[in-house]
């Protein structure tokens, strides 16, 4: 049976496969996803299609798959509708301001 990891980074997303205690494959990809780097706020959307894609492609390639973790970058923002949709950018640790934050 194989584990499935995702690691939704600041600049990139990396998946890894493996197989008993084996890595049998992984990936890094650039997420691409800055709206600002001023303010160093992410498109939410962008990172989780391509994060998407990349497991949804592992997962055509492997049937036995028991798990899937997941883990993100540090601390970070995004506010949500009652839906689960993002209704702001994510705001990632990296942001800074000395203005406070407001989410509608």
């Amino acid at each position: 049976m194989k584990q499935i990891g995702i690691d939704l980074g600041t600049t990139s997303i990396s998946v890894v496969v493996l197989d008993e205690d084996k890595v049998i494959d992984e990936v890094t990809i650039n997420s691409d996803s800055w709206l600002s780097h001023e303010d160093k706020t992410q498109d939410v959307n962008k990172i989780i299609s391509k994060a998407k894609q990349l497991l949804d492609a592992y997962l055509d390639k492997c049937t036995d798959v028991l798990s899937i973790g997941l883990t993100g970058q540090m601390h970070g923002i995004v506010c949500l509708d009652e839906k689960g949709k993002a209704k702001s950018p994510l705001y990632t640790w990296q942001h800074q301001t000395n203005q406070e934050l407001v989410f509608n």
